[in-house]
């Protein structure tokens, strides 16, 4: 398999998933959608794909990195989808979405200069 084919798949296969869950919450069940897109399908191929285009180079070492870093970044889609819900009560649709990116950034910002490597603290924690 070439290269471009293996970059390809991986985003096809997102593709499939932020478009079956855009006609789920259209078309079936707003609470269909958000349990499927809740599940972590970007995990699932991104720690393949990467053990599999890494594996004689690196082993396991890459897949570890990568889902040790996802964590915190969790806790960003947690503010995220928080910050966006409770906004929207009060706010229109893209007021709503400005406040959320907001605050991910915010807590992107934080992150980035917390977590190593960073060239802003040498006393970081390191989730890999």
């Amino acid at each position: 398999m070439s290269k471009v084919a293996k970059d390809i798949v991986p985003f096809i296969a997102g593709a499939l998933v932020v478009g079956i869950s855009t006609l789920l919450a259209r078309d079936v069940s707003t609470k269909l959608s958000a349990l499927l897109y809740g599940f972590p399908f970007t995990m699932i191929p991104i720690s393949y794909f990467l053990w599999r285009t890494t594996k004689i180079k690196y082993g396991k070492r890459k897949v570890l990195d990568y889902i040790g870093q996802s964590l915190p970044s969790m806790v960003g889609l947690v503010i995220f989808i928080l910050t966006f819900w409770l906004s929207l009560k009060k706010f229109n649709y893209w007021v709503s979405l400005a406040i959320a990116i907001g605050s991910w950034l915010v807590m992107a910002g934080i992150y980035w200069m917390l977590i190593c490597p960073s060239p802003f603290n040498k006393f970081c924690i390191n989730f890999g």
